[in-house]
């Protein structure tokens, strides 16, 4: 991956759920960190399913309780506050200490939780450029000392994070299963 120009952004995506958006993410943040890469996997699915699948409930609501996720680092901004990305993430490594057994790759890669209050924010805004608002958040936050950022999205049957995780897009992945229906959807 070049990361010669700033961060490398890969949205993982797909029209449907459950076909492995969130494994993808991994399997590319795993050979990212083997490149030897500093990576952030951002997860932007409202459920919070990747950052559930490293940490568990019990690591989930932790982080909630450490105000480790983009909402707080979004209202910790808004306060002005001066904000830096990696006090909000969370070493995927530290999933063990909630019994989650991590690969020894995947003690580097930080993740960023969502947030509770993720969904609020996108209805409250609905009209507003939501993507511009994340995007100039996280630039400001120093997004930048990541090389790659993998970003884990939400089905787009609800495009509104499908269309921030594509907005600053370096490359794109798009997951779909091979049935006719997933690849028209797609194509839609």
């Amino acid at each position: 991956m070049d990361t010669a120009k700033g961060s490398v952004i890969i949205p993982i995506i797909s029209a449907m759920g459950g076909v492995g958006k969130t494994t993808v993410s991994l399997m590319l943040a795993y050979k990212a960190v083997r490149d030897g890469l500093n990576t952030l996997i951002l997860d932007l699915d409202p459920t919070a399913g990747l950052t559930l699948r490293v940490f568990g409930d019990i690591g989930y609501q932790a982080l909630l309780e450490q105000g480790k996720t983009l909402m707080n680092l979004i209202k910790q901004f808004n306060k002005g506050a001066k904000v830096n990305l990696t006090d909000y993430t969370t070493l995927m490594g530290y999933a063990r200490g909630y019994g989650i057994d991590v690969m020894a790759e995947f003690n580097e890669v930080k993740v960023l939780a969502p947030g509770e209050e993720f969904e609020e924010f996108f209805a409250e805004r609905q009209y507003m450029d939501v993507g511009n608002i994340i995007w100039n958040i996280l630039d400001k936050a120093r997004v930048n000392q990541f090389n790659v950022v993998i970003v884990d999205t939400a089905p787009f049957f609800d495009r509104r994070y499908t269309l921030i995780a594509v907005r600053r897009a370096s490359k794109a992945v798009v997951v779909v299963r091979p049935i006719v229906t997933d690849i028209m959807r797609t194509e839609r």
